[in-house]
């Protein structure tokens, strides 16, 4: 074999590893459509968040490298949510949450496809709720909701996901877990609560995800939606996108180079057909 050779074999590779990735992308976008659909009949605001919103108004679609799929809904809508998706949910689709999935491992609602699982393919629902004004009071405050959100995935992240192939991280995760199993889910659901109430969304100035989030945004972003078309459906953004994407990616119009877009890609495959290795009917 010459280089020419191994070069057009490593073309045929990737391109059929990148088709592999399509059918994700695709599942994952059914799956928006659903989602879609119930929000759109049963009148509950949504908008599309981070890679989603990004790849929406930059990319007029699903980022190139990205399977994964993002929205945000209120923190008011939740318990309306939550019931639409235990009535209103299509035959080929179920959810994930606190509510039904023992040792749950993660603080938004996932809706998945039968046959893949929750933790592979999913559309993630997070929550926006109220934050702070001052930028120190944000900073604590965001600061909280990220020590709350770790503790709720490392409580039962080892349940869900394979241990490390490296000793001394499977050592580590071993501890870790052990440090995070006396935690309650009784004590995570009330600090979740307290960090809910303390500022009411409808009348904060500002907010953020339920999630482990970096940064606040200005509630009136949210205020009002906007449409976008992906793949020729229409979806809901916030009607303050730009200054969204801005306070999340800086400069968004720019994108990474091409090494780090390919690193992107390759590594969310690897995880979405290592997390894929069951189905939930």
């Amino acid at each position: 074999m010459n280089s020419a050779e191994f070069l057009k074999e490593i073309h045929e590779y990737v391109e059929e590893e990148y088709r592999s990735f399509e059918e994700y992308q695709n599942i994952a976008f059914e799956i928006l459509c659903e989602f879609d659909r119930i929000c759109r009949q049963n009148s509950i605001q949504y908008y599309l968040a981070y890679g989603t919103l990004l790849g929406a108004v930059r990319d007029h679609g699903q980022i190139p490298w990205d399977y994964d799929i993002d929205v945000q809904i209120s923190i008011d809508d939740r318990a309306r949510m939550l019931n639409v998706l235990k009535n209103k949910l299509g035959k080929d689709f179920y959810y994930s949450y606190l509510d039904n999935t023992p040792k749950y491992p993660a603080y938004c609602i996932r809706i998945g496809k039968k046959g893949h699982h929750f933790n592979a393919l999913h559309v993630d629902i997070f929550f926006l709720i109220g934050c702070p004004e001052g930028a120190k009071e944000q900073e604590a405050f965001l600061k909280r909701l990220n020590i709350y959100c770790g503790k709720r995935i490392k409580k039962y992240s080892l349940y869900w996901f394979s241990n490390p192939e490296n000793k001394v991280d499977r050592i580590i995760d071993k501890l870790l877990g052990v440090k995070y199993f006396f935690i309650s889910k009784k004590k995570l659901d009330k600090e979740e609560k307290e960090l809910i109430s303390k500022y009411p969304y409808a009348d904060a100035k500002y907010c953020c995800s339920l999630g482990a989030e970096k940064r606040a945004y200005k509630t009136e972003a949210f205020k009002e939606a906007s449409q976008v078309e992906i793949n020729g459906k229409s979806f809901f953004i916030p009607i303050g996108y730009e200054d969204v994407l801005e306070r999340i990616y800086g400069d968004w119009g720019k994108y990474l180079p091409v090494s780090k877009r390919f690193d992107e890609f390759y590594s969310m495959l690897k995880t979405v057909r290592q997390r894929d290795h069951s189905s939930i009917d």
